[in-house]
């Protein structure tokens, strides 16, 4: 049977607990004894759980820590891994001392590194957290920034269709019948059409020939009630009065079944 001697080492009875463990685990247990001082502390046995009680008996005093591990089940045969904590023979020793601080500093420090572990997994965890956080911030932002496009581009095609559209459209109607429609130079000027050149009434000599207009530089029926509508309009409104007006009649062009709504609202 084999005995290795030496001084105590808690990393190396540390290393024969886990020994057992591992064999335990692939389904090879190994018996095991310990003694103290050459007493049973843990009589032969294959249950790693019951390894740390020596720590128990382990005293200022103590001389001698034996762990005994068998080479099987049913055989005797064993190896004998003896460490010697205190050569005086009851006296505290220097010797006793350093063991017994290596054992104090071994549980401290492992108890660092468990406190070391938790704290790393809770840090990774929160860490998720703010990076889906942050993610969900992104695609909000993303979802934000294509509405406020939509709501700009939206604006800008109201805005032309509702002012330059109206205002295109009556300043072309203006300068082609300025000189035919009443009030059509001040409507012109509000509208801020530029009147035809020859749209100034020329001064004609005194003279007894006559003339008559040609029937070709009369507007058309339906010309002549748009451009009626309009001077109506021009005498009623300013210009930005007028702009609302077309505006409205834009929105009602748009949505015609809000024209009952209308109505209602104004009590017709």
């Amino acid at each position: 049977m084999p005995l290795i001697e030496e001084k105590f080492d808690q990393q190396k009875v540390d290393f024969l607990k886990r020994f057992l463990q591992r064999e335990a685990d692939k389904n090879r247990p190994r018996d095991y004894e310990i003694k103290v001082d050459g007493f049973h502390i843990v009589s032969r046995t294959d249950d790693v759980s019951e390894f740390d009680e020596y720590e128990q008996e382990i005293k200022d005093s103590t001389r001698n820590l034996s762990i005994l591990i068998y080479d099987g089940p049913n055989t005797n045969r064993n190896t004998r891994y003896s460490f010697i904590l205190n050569a005086d023979n009851g006296s505290r020793t220097s010797t006793t001392l350093n063991g017994l601080g290596e054992i104090d500093q071994m549980i401290a420090q492992k108890m660092e590194e468990k406190e070391r572990e938790y704290e790393l997994n809770r840090m990774r965890e929160k860490l998720k957290d703010v990076q889906a956080q942050l993610t969900e911030a992104e695609e909000y932002a993303d979802v934000l920034q294509n509405r406020i496009k939509e709501m700009e581009d939206k604006r800008y095609t109201n805005a032309v269709s509702l002012g330059e559209v109206a205002s295109v459209v009556l300043k072309g109607l203006v300068q082609q019948h300025v000189s035919k429609l009443p009030g059509g130079a001040a409507l012109a000027g509000l509208l801020g059409a530029e009147a035809p050149a020859n749209s100034s009434p020329a001064t004609l000599p005194e003279t007894s020939v006559s003339f008559e207009r040609s029937n070709d530089d009369q507007p058309d029926e339906i010309t002549r009630n748009r451009l009626s509508l309009i001077a109506q309009m021009q005498e009623r409104f300013n210009e930005q009065q007028m702009i609302a007006v077309f505006t409205i009649m834009d929105v009602l062009a748009n949505s015609p079944e809000k024209i009952s709504s209308v109505l209602a609202h104004l009590g017709h």
